[in-house]
């Protein structure tokens, strides 16, 4: 997926969830959310919010 204006649009933005359609199977690392690497350490608590059902706010 191409890092341009069409990522974060809507149809782009239903793909990038930590959920692989595969029970069990999850998602992390900076194609999660946007590219970079702040968003390669703020993933793994989207993630483990889906695994664990649970809402984590980082702030």
């Amino acid at each position: 997926m191409e890092h341009d204006i069409t990522r974060f649009g809507s149809d782009q933005a239903t793909l990038l969830l930590p959920e692989s359609g595969i029970e069990g199977l999850y998602f992390t690392g900076q194609d999660v959310m946007s590219c970079g690497f702040a968003v390669c350490l703020s993933s793994p608590f989207l993630c483990a919010s889906v695994i664990l059902k649970k809402r984590y706010l980082l702030s």
